[in-house]
This record gives C-alpha cells, sequence and structure tokens, in this order.
C-alpha cells in the first residue's frame, strides 16, 4: 500500500484511516457503504462522511 494518502493534508485524519481501510481489503471484496461501516465502530453516518471527504479529493 502506498502511504502517500497519509501525508495528504487535504484529507481528513478519519478518511485518511477509511483509505488505509479500503486499500488493506483482499481484491474482489463488495465494497458497499454498509459493508465499510461494519468494518469500524464509526457507523454509517460517519463513515459516509470519510467517502465523502475522499471523494472531494480525489
Amino acid at each position: 500500500m502506498s502511504n502517500s494518502h497519509l501525508r495528504d493534508r487535504s484529507i481528513t485524519l478519519k478518511a485518511k484511516g477509511l483509505l488505509s481501510l479500503i486499500l488493506s481489503l483482499p481484491d474482489g471484496w463488495g465494497y458497499s457503504l454498509k459493508g465499510l461501516a461494519t468494518l469500524s465502530s464509526d457507523g454509517l453516518d460517519s463513515t459516509r462522511a470519510a467517502l465523502s471527504n475522499l471523494e472531494e479529493h480525489g
């Protein structure tokens, strides 16, 4: 996993953690908002906010 996203100051810390988690998942994992939310204690709204931050910054 590249760690360049960890040094990007425009991405929130929560979004960096989510992206790191996503990059650690195996190929073929079924990505969904609900599926990602079940992998942390943050919940659906928090996961949605982190994904929005990642989308805003490409």
